[in-house]
Order: C-alpha cells, then structure tokens, then sequence
C-alpha cells in the first residue's frame, strides 16, 4: 500500500489495484512513478462540498485515474496525448 494524506487524514490506496487501472503490473507502474512517467496532483471536487480528490496520471499513455477522499477509483478515462503540448 501507498500512504497519501487528505486534509489531516490518512488515506490507504492500494498499489495493486491502481496499477490494474493502468493496465501494468505493480512493479512497473511503482517505476514509472519513480522515473515521473506516472504523477499525481490533489484536484477539489465540484460544489459546495469541494471534497480533495487524488489524481493519477500517465504520460506514457494517458491514463488519468480519479480517486476518491478514502482511496476507491471512481473514475478512469484515457486522454489524447497527442493534443497536449
């Protein structure tokens, strides 16, 4: 498992399901992220409410995975990265 924090709680996020959601095994995925191929970035979600969400992307093959404050997938899309600068 990977430790993230939200806010001022702790958040678990299994290594092994994220890397499922890209399509790779857990050791290549734990080096792509260590090579800055795969990164993350906290976006607030939409109204009032504005709950943290971790973001999971990867260059490599644009990838993007949504996670939730507690850690569960809650979205997966695939971008163009040939339209990125």
């Amino acid at each position: 498992m990977i430790r993230i924090m939200l806010s001022n709680d702790r958040t678990d996020v299994d290594l092994d399901r994220l890397a499922e959601a890209f399509a790779t095994s857990r050791n290549e995925f734990e080096d792509c992220m260590r090579v800055g191929t795969v990164t993350y970035w906290f976006e607030l979600g939409a109204g009032n409410r504005a709950t943290p969400r971790l973001i999971v992307h990867s260059a490599k093959s644009g990838v993007r995975v949504t996670l939730d404050s507690v850690g569960n997938i809650i979205s997966r899309r695939n971008e163009d990265t040939e339209s990125r600068p």
